[in-house]
């Protein structure tokens, strides 16, 4: 049976991400193309060469079987280059590998990594800012943070990219959570695909069958070590959290945010610390708020709390899908309770969910760079990311035929017009919403209500790939 045109271009998001790998194993953060630019940093701040990405075979079986030493490669670099001591957590080396960016958690680490590289003159490679020319600065990192990811990409190359040199001399050296918690999950669906394999292969080639009987086994015994060195070494007993681990300072991060409660993913977590999560997701004064929404990027009464700026508060559907995902393993009602939430939000008080999942998918065909992969958002992030592409290759399974993107053509056109005639970036944003009739697939929202923002209000970019594809998935999947 063919692939649909949605399942082919979830393999091609892979095909694309793979194509990139450096020779030690490593998958880049960014891939860089000939034909795009406009984001900062670009692939001169960085000093790495662009690199077009390939394309893959229509049958499902050579795509896993082509693609899988590459799978395997990424992963043994992650547990050796990037976890030397052998310990079953990887470490990152950068806040933009963790997801977290600017969370409160990394304020202590990120200023003491800044001083030190700006005292020893590593030089700021981040020349001028991008993100915020098409989203408030109110709603993103400040600039003594950008300061820091500046001077880390300096550090790295004046270390000419040596993993071993950026391990042992790197100010920013961290076990983090979600990073291995999603380590862990490849690790145990490349047990699955090896599976498949060691069964299509079972008549035909006893050889190759033993070699991926022998590849299951050798997965699930990396990815039980995973699990176990994320419930032993990231959880702490006394406050019933999981923290991210400073592997230079020798202690945990121990300013909880929602991804703290991301080891609820695949039953990462035990069944006792997955129900001390629950009851945090549920405090009120945690991640439940009373007069407002889940969840929060971070604890709502917590002095760092900021309702609008980027990982300091607001709620982001990527987030949220992980956790109820998580939550599936352990409370299915609360998960569907989070699911019709999370819905509900990025549907911004619209209600014909055919109609959104067919526009969600117009939002990921208009990011889409050919059909090799799909940009974040073409206007605010238009590169190919790695943990990107794979969140859109959830989505990409669910879309059918070639979706038509004239209505984003027409929305951002007239939203150019709206900024000439002297409005502002959100009152543009707010008359084309009205004018459409149509919400706008944002980064994140708001959690509850703070001066001039109501909870659930969209912010952040808009027209996001990760929220268009796990809309569709949330709408379209079982359950």
């Amino acid at each position: 049976m063919p692939l649909t045109y949605g399942e082919q271009r979830a393999l091609n998001e892979i095909a694309s991400v793979l194509s990139s790998q450096w020779d030690n194993g490593l998958l880049p953060h960014i891939r860089f193309v000939e034909g795009q630019a406009g984001y900062s940093p670009d692939c001169s701040e960085w000093a790495v060469s662009k690199k077009i990405s390939g394309r893959n075979k229509q049958d499902m079986i050579p795509f896993l079987e082509k693609f899988y030493p590459k799978l395997r490669k990424c992963h043994d670099f992650l547990l050796t280059a990037s976890d030397p001591k052998r310990l079953g957590l990887a470490s990152v080396f950068h806040p933009w590998a963790t997801g977290s960016d600017n969370t409160p958690s990394y304020d202590e680490i990120i200023s003491k990594a800044r001083s030190w590289l700006k005292r020893k003159g590593f030089e700021q490679r981040i020349k001028k800012r991008q993100d915020t020319t098409q989203v408030s600065s109110e709603q993103r990192p400040k600039k003594k943070d950008y300061e820091a990811y500046g001077r880390l990409i300096g550090f790295y190359i004046a270390k000419k990219y040596s993993q071993w040199k950026i391990y042992d001399e790197c100010p920013f050296v961290v076990q983090d959570i979600t990073f291995n918690t999603l380590l862990k999950e490849s690790i145990h669906s490349m047990a699955g695909i090896a599976a498949a394999l060691a069964l299509h292969y079972k008549q035909a080639n006893p050889e190759k069958t033993a070699y991926y009987l022998r590849e299951e086994a050798r997965n699930k015994r990396l990815a039980l070590k995973v699990r176990a060195a994320i419930r032993k070494r990231l959880f702490d007993d006394i406050t019933g959290y999981f923290y991210s681990f400073d592997v230079k300072a020798g202690r945990l991060l121990d300013l909880p945010d929602v991804h703290s409660l991301l080891p609820l993913l695949g039953g990462t977590a035990s069944k006792q610390q997955a129900g001390e999560l629950i009851d945090h997701l549920l405090n009120r004064n945690e991640f439940n708020p009373e007069n407002g929404l889940m969840i929060p990027s971070f604890p709502i009464k917590s002095k760092h709390f900021e309702n609008q700026r980027y990982a300091r508060g607001p709620i982001w559907p990527v987030r949220n899908w992980m956790v109820l995902k998580g939550l599936e393993h352990f409370d299915k009602k609360l998960s569907k309770k989070l699911k019709k939430q999370t819905i509900s939000l990025i549907s911004q008080g619209h209600s014909d969910l055919e109609r959104l999942s067919g526009m969600a998918a117009s939002v990921m065909e208009y990011n889409s760079f050919g059909e090799e992969f799909t940009t974040p958002s073409r206007a605010q992030y238009s590169h190919g990311w790695l943990w990107d592409s794979g969140f859109a290759a959830i989505g990409w399974r669910h879309v059918k035929q070639k979706p038509n993107t004239e209505i984003w053509r027409r929305v951002a056109a007239r939203k150019e017009k709206l900024v000439a005639s002297g409005k502002s970036l959100g009152e543009a944003k707010l008359a084309v919403k009205e004018e459409f009739d149509i919400p706008l697939f944002e980064e994140f929202y708001a959690p509850t209500n703070s001066k001039g923002v109501k909870a659930g209000d969209a912010l952040g970019a808009e027209k996001m790939t990760w929220t268009a594809s796990f809309f569709l998935d949330l709408v379209k999947s079982k359950g």
